[in-house]
């Protein structure tokens, strides 16, 4: 006997999502141990605009430099790297709020709510 399970599959619009909430948490976890742009940058053997693409989310970072982050920062990956899970529940809120046609300041305010919700749930 065979089973069809439907999944969301990932695509582009995840990828951008994974860069904004990476680069979020890397710049959260920079400025939680004061540390400059140049400083970290010079850890993950990048340059300075290129940390600043991460952190707002424009470029993403290589596996390995996610990992050398984790370390440097003393996390596990997970706390950097969104499980799958979340990124596929995040676009799906995305999604769903778009529809609604809601003007951008709206929008923010309510992503911005939701992400207090989930941060109080961990």
């Amino acid at each position: 006997m065979c089973f069809t399970f439907t999944t969301m599959s990932l695509n582009k619009t995840h990828i951008s999502h994974i860069a904004i909430i990476v680069g979020k948490k890397l710049r959260e976890l920079r400025e939680r141990d004061c540390l400059s742009q140049e400083k970290l940058s010079s850890h993950l053997s990048i340059s300075r605009p290129t940390l600043i693409a991460y952190e707002t989310g424009k470029q993403s970072l290589s596996v390995a430099e996610a990992y050398l982050a984790a370390d440097y920062f003393q996390v596990e990956i997970s706390e950097l790297v969104p499980s799958l899970e979340d990124i596929k529940q995040l676009t799906s809120v995305d999604n769903a709020l778009a529809q609604k046609h809601f003007d951008s300041k709206t929008l923010k305010d309510v992503q911005s709510f939701i992400s207090e919700i989930r941060k109080d749930e961990k």
